[in-house]
Order: structure tokens, then C-alpha cells, then sequence
């Protein structure tokens, strides 16, 4: 049936919701950009934060003589510095990852569309026919799926730690926190890792579902083609664009022609004979109007003759026709402005 959406959406089907914020993109390639981000962080930042608490730690010795209220002040005051050169560069990492996750999948989009307020949103029947739907239960599944995932990454990691977390009692500070830190990484990077995996695979499922969301039946695609063929600016664009188009072939070739015909203003007809190519003179370009005075300033640009000759011009205009032979009859006067060319040329 016609009223079946089985016809994939139309590229203006896909500007317009686009313009409406409705776009294919997945949560969790942001996500996962992000706990790479944050491992990288982790990974190269790790022993500038082992320096930063150590200093805090012996700075904190320092305070035991003095007054209560002193030594708080002065304890918040460093403890508060260290907390922001620990969190902001993981905070700019993770900023900038969740950035690029975004403009990857959806490029600069700014849309207001979706914040407009709608009696449709308050809908209870829409917003249970929203909460059941197959998407929201897609949703609940890679949900669970990744909380399953994520604890079975992080079993793996203490299991394999166990003997060290075991014998880290015993060790020295350095080495301690530098187990911490294998630890702490190994768990951020196999959860990079799994936040990858799942994201590839929901972005590709988003896809489907928006494409399957904006699905078109044929009479909403021949509704949609007669609204485009009949919106006068469109029209308009489209003829103007056919009109440069047209207007640049004919200036391409009048550079490449031996004359030009003009009557002297109206219209303007290129003539191109090459000997031992063409057997006969070739009309190349003919204009009239705006057209016919640029060929004219392009011929005058590119040194190419230009005669005028009112009746041989309106006989190529009306019996010839671009990029056939002239007309037989015109043979002998297109013969004789073909020598005037020739002295014309030579005299040079």
C-alpha cells in the first residue's frame, strides 16, 4: 500500500530533522571517549598526583604546633589547591573527549527545536507509548549489559591483583602507590576499551532506529517532490543556477573560437574552424542579450576578431544551431569572414 512507510527518508527529510535536533548519534561514544580521556589522564598524570599528595602529606606535619584554627585554615587552603591540580586536567580531558564525541556524529548542530514547550510532551499516552517502546528497551538492555560488562572487567582486575593487594601492606609508600596506580589504570583502560565496543555497536543501532523513524511512504515522497517542484524559489534558484551554468559554457568556448558574429549588440554567435578538423566552421557559442555583450568583452579580452555583420548574424541565429556545421547556404560569406580573419591575424 502507498500509506506504508517503506521508502527510505529523503535528504530533505533529513535536513529537516536535523534542523528539529533529531539526528543519529549514541550517548555512549561520548561515554567512551571520555573514560579514554580520563584513562590517558590517569596514565600520564599519575606520578605528578603522587608528588602533589606526598607534599600535601608532609605539609600537613608541619601544622601539629599551631593554633587549631591556623592550621585548619592553612590545611583546607592546601588541600583545596591540591584537589584542583588533581581534577582539572582529568576534567579537561574528559570535557574535550565528550566535545569531539558529539561534533564526530552530529557536526556543529545548534537547535532549539527541542526545547520549544508542546502540549504533545505532557501526553500521558505518548509519554507511555515513549517509556514501552522497543528503543527504551534496547536502552535498559545495553544499560544492563555494561553494568554486567564493567563488573566483570573490574573482578578480573582485583582477581589478578589479589597476590599484590595482599602483600601491599607490607611495601613502601612509593611502591604501594605505584601498584595503586597500575591497578587504577588497568581498570580505566579495559574500561575504555568496553565502553568502545559497546559504543561502536549503539551507534550503528541508533541509526537504525532513526532511519527507521523517519521512514517515508510514497505518497508522502510524490507530496514532497510536488511541494519542491512547486516552490517559486526554489524554481527560481534552480533556473538562475541553469542560466550561470549555460552562460559559462558559452564563455568557455567563445576563448577557444577564430571570430565573433555580432549585429552589433543584440546577439553574438562564435565561430571555431581548426584546418584538418573541422571540415566545415563549427558554431562553438551563441548568445543574446547580457550573454551576447560578455562573449563580446571576453573576445575582446582574449584578442579574438569580432565582426559585425547584421544579416550574416541573424541567419547563424536563426538556421544554425551550437556545436553543429553551418548551414550550407552560409558557407560563402562565413568563407569570407574566415579570410578577413586570416588578415586580420596576420596584420598582427
Amino acid at each position: 500500500m502507498s500509506g506504508e512507510k517503506t521508502e527510505p527518508p529523503s535528504p530533505k527529510r533529513l535536513r529537516d530533522a536535523r534542523q528539529k535536533g533529531q539526528v543519529a548519534k549514541s550517548q555512549e561514544v561520548s561515554s567512551a571517549l571520555v573514560v579514554l580521556a580520563v584513562a590517558v589522564a590517569v596514565g600520564v598524570g599519575w606520578n605528578v598526583a603522587l608528588d602533589c599528595l606526598k607534599t600535601l602529606l608532609v605539609r600537613s606535619t608541619g601544622v601539629f604546633g599551631l593554633p587549631f584554627d591556623l592550621g585548619l585554615r592553612i590545611m583546607l587552603r592546601e588541600s583545596v589547591l591540591a584537589l584542583l591540580v588533581l581534577s582539572l586536567p582529568v576534567v579537561f580531558f574528559a570535557a574535550v573527549a565528550g566535545t569531539v564525541g558529539h561534533v564526530l556524529q552530529t557536526g556543529f548542530l545548534f537547535a532549539i527545536e527541542p526545547a520549544k514547550p508542546s502540549l504533545e510532551k505532557l501526553n500521558p499516552k505518548q509519554w507511555f507509548k515513549k517509556v514501552f517502546s522497543m528503543k527504551n528497551l534496547m536502552e535498559f538492555a545495553k544499560s544492563a549489559l555494561k553494568v554486567s560488562v564493567i563488573g566483570l572487567v573490574l573482578w578480573k582486575v582485583f582477581r589478578d591483583a589479589t597476590p599484590t593487594l595482599v602483600l601491599m601492606p607490607y611495601a613502601e609508600l612509593n611502591v604501594a602507590l605505584g601498584c595503586l596506580g597500575t591497578m587504577t589504570y588497568e581498570m580505566m583502560k579495559w574500561c575504555g576499551v568496553t565502553f568502545v565496543a559497546i559504543a561502536v555497536g549503539d551507534y550503528f543501532l541508533q541509526r537504525h532506529f532513526f532511519m527507521k523513524e523517519n521512514m517515508m511512504s510514497k505518497d508522502e515522497l510524490k507530496q514532497e517532490y510536488k511541494e519542491m517542484e512547486g516552490d517559486p524559489q526554489i524554481k527560481g534558484q534552480r533556473r538562475h543556477l541553469h542560466q550561470e551554468m549555460a552562460m559559462s559554457d558559452q564563455v568557455a568556448e567563445v576563448r577557444r573560437s577564430n571570430v565573433l558574429i555580432t549585429n552589433p549588440t543584440h546577439i553574438a554567435i562564435a565561430l571555431r574552424y581548426r584546418k584538418g578538423e573541422t571540415p566545415l566552421p563549427v558554431i562553438a557559442a551563441r548568445g543574446e542579450g547580457a550573454l551576447a555583450r560578455r562573449m563580446m568583452e571576453v573576445a575582446e579580452e582574449e584578442g579574438i576578431p569580432i565582426m559585425r555583420n547584421v544579416p550574416l548574424a541573424h541567419d547563424l541565429w536563426e538556421q544554425g544551431r551550437v556545436s553543429e556545421y553551418i548551414p550550407s547556404e552560409l558557407i560563402e560569406p562565413v568563407a569570407e569572414v574566415l579570410r578577413w580573419v586570416q588578415e586580420v591575424t596576420r596584420g598582427r
